[in-house]
């Protein structure tokens, strides 16, 4: 799963990945995609690319996904809530 996900366009890493069960037909996935996006626009195309991908590919239905800037994050009031990777 790891590396599908670094094939989604503009993700150069993945942690805190775990997936399970809640029930025999309804399977779960979280995960922090760590990528370089320059716009809000572009972070919300990351993450529906990647939720695409677990759906499709893996069969998950429930996903929750936080994406994290890798080395330049954008700026702009157009960023919901900017995070850059390694900062608490």
């Amino acid at each position: 799963m790891e590396t599908a996900l670094l094939e989604v366009a503009g993700v150069h890493s993945v942690h805190h990945l775990h997936a399970w069960s809640i029930c025999s037909n309804i399977l779960a996935v979280s995960v922090h995609l760590v990528g370089e996006y320059r716009s809000e626009r572009e972070r919300v195309e990351m993450k529906q690319a990647a939720e695409e991908l677990l759906e499709h590919r893996f069969g998950f239905s429930q996903t929750t996904i936080e994406t994290e800037c890798d080395e330049v994050c954008p700026t702009g009031e157009d960023l919901v809530h900017p995070f850059r990777h390694g900062e608490g």
